[in-house]
């Protein structure tokens, strides 16, 4: 890698249970888990689904720990804009969920 290029530097930044992505460019994505875009628990598959379609595309996930009175243990979060764009597309892409 030369070593002219500029270094781009990400920051994460954890608000109100809600992660935000902000790049040097003054661009923020927002970070969401499963639960919290679909209002309800997603389940295991659901879950790996939408994780091995995050790693197709080259989507960055954060991870952040939970605790509550179902489930103990870190979830993927995900940018909002992918989870609209999967879940909107998710019967084209053979794709099921409920």
């Amino acid at each position: 890698m030369p070593h002219d290029l500029p270094q781009v530097i990400f920051l994460i930044y954890p608000l109100d249970d809600v992660s935000y992505l902000f790049s040097p460019l003054g661009v923020h994505f927002e970070y969401m888990s499963l639960y919290d875009y679909l209002g309800k628990p997603a389940g295991q598959e659901v879950g790996w689904r939408v994780s091995e379609r995050a790693r197709e595309f080259g989507i960055t996930s954060l991870k952040r720990f939970v605790r509550n009175d179902k489930y103990v243990g870190k979830v993927n979060l995900y940018p909002q804009a992918f989870l609209e764009y999967y879940f909107t597309n998710a019967e084209r892409n053979t794709e099921v969920w409920k």
